[in-house]
């Protein structure tokens, strides 16, 4: 998903334009990895060509993103601190931040809503993490092979997604389930063509593994590398630290 979400709904019901319309500043934020962080893209990564440039999830945009969005909304405004609202990804991150540097946070925020909160996913009921959770090697194992380092891009049918299908259609399966609903009579028609040529917006793999990570472990923790050695370099211990 992207900034996108905020706005694409009716002027009387998008979520930005209501709380511009109560008074308040708004600035919408993009995550790495959508499609908005693709142009220009990185001063030195290919994302066409580069695995480093997609290897990050939630904790990089915690320790990174997150802080740079807020201190130039507070730099552009001369506001000391500002609100946060964060949906779906956006929420994880802060979370995390917020563990890390609790002080920093204060001094920033004066408020921070979490929409649709996720941390800890053992009990998930989406199916998509729960069968990337099930099939996380193959999946890693696959997509190494061919390359491909983001998924769920703008063009759901984009060569890349059609080579992943082919290797595992129970994935594309459960993703398409995000676009369509079971009842189609619940849907308004004009406002589902806007949602469609906006979501969804990409996404690094690894953000989707360790997504899958917290659905396989119940617990709400940083990524796994893949092996003692890999989280010994990264962390000082053999398994991901819980976030606290």
């Amino acid at each position: 998903d992207s900034a996108d979400c905020w706005i694409m709904h009716t002027e009387k019901k998008a979520p930005a334009f209501r709380l511009l319309r109560e008074g308040y500043d708004v600035w919408l934020g993009n995550q790495r990895g959508t499609k908005h962080s693709l142009t220009p893209g990185h001063e030195t990564l290919d994302p066409k060509r580069d695995r480093a440039y997609w290897q990050f999830s939630f904790t990089e945009m915690g320790d990174f993103d997150a802080p740079a969005q807020v201190d130039y909304v507070r730099a552009a405004t001369g506001q000391s601190k500002i609100a946060y609202v964060g949906h779906s990804q956006g929420t994880t991150q802060m979370f995390y931040a917020l563990s890390e540097r609790e002080d920093f946070w204060a001094e920033r925020l004066h408020l921070f809503v979490a929409l649709a909160p996720v941390t800890a996913l053992g009990y998930t009921g989406s199916q998509l993490f729960r069968y990337v959770a099930r099939h996380t090697k193959a999946l890693v194992k696959v997509l190494d092979f061919l390359r491909i380092y983001s998924l769920l891009d703008s063009a759901v049918t984009s060569a890349t997604m059609k080579v992943v299908c082919r290797y595992f259609p129970d994935f594309c399966e459960f993703a398409t389930s995000f676009l369509i609903t079971k009842d189609p009579s619940l849907d308004d028609k004009k406002s589902f063509e806007v949602y469609m040529a906006h979501f969804p917006s990409g996404a690094s793999v690894q953000s989707l593994l360790h997504y899958a990570q917290l659905v396989n472990s119940g617990r709400f923790e940083l990524f796994d590398w893949g092996s003692g050695s890999a989280n010994r370099n990264k962390y000082n211990q053999e398994t991901p630290p819980v976030v606290n």
